[in-house]
């Protein structure tokens, strides 16, 4: 089984789907990923050692470690993850079910959204919708702040720079999720990831 990591979850990126309160259900906590399994990944040339386990309320720990030359491994930083099922989808000749995962980050003090297709045959990607031009991988921005838009969401200017998509009820995050998931960049991103 190939294993595709929760990077997203855990970099800490302006111009993310964002709330003040948190707009998923707890009692509604799926966990389709496996878990309790660690694994290495490289992003540039920084080595991760990453590990994703299941807490007894429902929710994902995803906890990550920067390994340094010679395989020193520094602070493990945890992150607590939730999955609210969202719909299931045939793309690519595989089954999808298509999960809303929600994080909180500390850093500003608010809940960040995406969307985690997890496949039949074990693949699993995560993908983080975008509202901010600033950010590196701007390819789907339009697409992605005009479903957040469409449903209600406000956007908002961090600093001169940097803006989130804002929902303020769970009917506008899931109708952004739905209509970015309805675009087909969205299977693209996918598609991207499998290759």
């Amino acid at each position: 089984m190939r294993l595709t990591i929760l990077v997203a979850v855990m970099v800490l990126v302006s111009g993310c789907y964002e709330s003040n309160e948190l707009l998923l259900d707890s009692a509604a906590a799926r966990q389709p990923i496996t878990h309790n399994r660690d694994w290495f990944y490289d992003s540039g040339n920084r080595h991760t050692h990453a590990r994703l386990s299941l807490r007894p309320d429902g929710w994902y720990d995803y906890s990550e470690t920067r390994v340094e030359a010679g395989g020193k491994e520094g602070p493990w930083q945890a992150r607590a993850v939730l999955l609210n099922y969202l719909a299931t989808t045939s793309v690519f000749a595989v089954d999808y079910d298509v999960f809303v995962y929600a994080t909180y980050n500390r850093n500003d003090s608010a809940y960040l959204y995406g969307l985690v297709v997890v496949g039949k045959d074990g693949f699993w990607q995560t993908i983080m919708p975008n509202c901010d031009p600033a950010n590196a991988n701007a390819k789907w921005l339009q697409s992605d702040t005009k479903a957040a838009q469409a449903a209600g969401a406000n956007i908002k200017g961090i600093d001169e720079v940097d803006r989130v998509c804002h929902f303020t009820t769970r009917e506008q995050l899931y109708g952004a999720m739905r209509a970015v998931m309805a675009d087909p960049g969205f299977w693209e991103r996918v598609r991207i990831a499998r290759s």
